[in-house]
């Protein structure tokens, strides 16, 4: 399958490099396999839900978290469901809840092209990467009684999403291709900001401005999403009729509210003036925004 990006997507070399290494392995027979490591807010879930968008694809999702077990994995069944079998209401298939590995691997067999989205792998507890290896060394999931269900590996993407909250096994790591995802460069952001959110060109400059200070000065990563959801807030905020000081101090708060998580981040925001106060950040953001 030749793999493609949709129109909306913004590609970066990165993810460019990340769909070559796609359609290489799914050309010589293989499951597709990328792994996207970067901050938070750079797009790489957006990557994997483009590729199945975009060619017709399914898109099964696993979020990762502490507490994914063997079940979220491969499968187990539901207690209210058995007890409805004992009492004859119900059937014993329907009791099963099949986890997101079983689900990818059926769906193969249906579908032109699946795409498996593990977002925040490196969340997960290590036990998970033994389980994940070998489903991605075989294709084959062994169900709880030994029944096994089998992947059309050709028609099957794994898209790893990590943030570096850990290290990944060793062996899992070598299964996939990896790539470092960044965040676009100003300008694009800017410009993305600006059609989004209708925003005029300097209130798209100055979110931008804000992000990138507290991506270098603080201690969180601001996303493109929390950047246009700001500019939207700001201009209801004008159509509102909000005025004088009171509108600088309710652009400060949603400028706050949307880009710091922090308290560094509060105090890189506050670089934008050189005095550092709210109210003159306040009004930076609200003389933009006109």
């Amino acid at each position: 399958m030749k793999l493609v990006l949709p129109a909306w997507y913004r590609e970066t070399p990165s993810t460019n490099a990340a769909l070559a290494a796609l359609r290489a392995q799914l050309a010589a027979g293989e499951m597709g396999a990328v792994r996207l490591a970067g901050p938070p807010g750079v797009g790489k879930t957006a990557f994997a839900s483009a590729i199945a968008e975009a060619n017709g694809g399914v898109l099964v999702v696993l979020n990762g978290h502490a507490w994914v077990s063997d079940e979220d994995l491969v499968g187990t069944v539901d207690p209210a469901t058995v007890a409805g079998v004992v009492a004859g209401q119900a059937r014993m298939e329907d009791a099963r809840v099949e986890g997101v590995l079983v689900r990818a691997a059926k769906a193969t067999a249906e579908c032109p092209l699946v795409v498996l989205l593990l977002d925040e792998w490196d969340k997960t507890r290590p036990f998970a990467d033994a389980l994940l290896l070998d489903f991605m060394e075989r294709g084959v999931v062994v169900l709880p009684g030994g029944a096994v269900v089998t992947a059309d590996v050709r028609k099957l993407v794994v898209v790893m999403t990590d943030n570096g909250f850990r290290q990944l096994a060793e062996p899992l790591l070598r299964r996939f291709f990896r790539v470092e995802v960044g965040f676009l460069p100003p300008a694009v952001e800017a410009d993305i900001i600006r059609k989004k959110a209708g925003a005029p060109v300097a209130l798209a400059r100055l979110i931008v401005r804000a992000m990138n200070l507290i991506r270098e000065n603080g201690d969180s990563s601001p996303s493109l999403k929390e950047g246009w959801r700001l500019a939207n807030s700001l201009i209801h905020l004008r159509e509102a009729g909000v005025k004088g000081e009171e509108a600088c101090r309710q652009a400060y708060l949603l400028a706050a509210g949307y880009l710091v998580k922090e308290p560094a981040d509060e105090e890189a925001l506050r670089g934008l003036v050189k005095r550092g106060r709210e109210l003159d950040v306040g009004r930076a953001f609200w003389g933009a925004a006109k």
